[in-house]
């Protein structure tokens, strides 16, 4: 089992600038999506997961690499 697919990393954002306002509002969006995604992920085998990846990867490059050639 996955404990955690997405773990915390701890940063600290200095000053309080529209960068950085923009920058902690863009992490706590993706750490409420990554908890979302933990959520869901948590009863899944890991090599589950890694199937499921590897069969996205694969098709990706297969996609990929059928746009390349057709473009010739």
């Amino acid at each position: 089992m996955i404990k955690r697919l997405f773990r915390r990393k701890h940063r600290e954002i200095s000053g309080r600038t529209l960068t950085g306002e923009v920058c902690r509002y863009l992490e706590g969006r993706q750490r409420k999506m990554a908890d979302w995604l933990n959520n869901k992920t948590v009863n899944v085998p890991a090599i589950r997961v890694r199937y499921v990846l590897i069969a996205f990867c694969t098709i990706s490059a297969v996609y990929l690499l059928w746009l390349i050639v057709s473009a010739f």
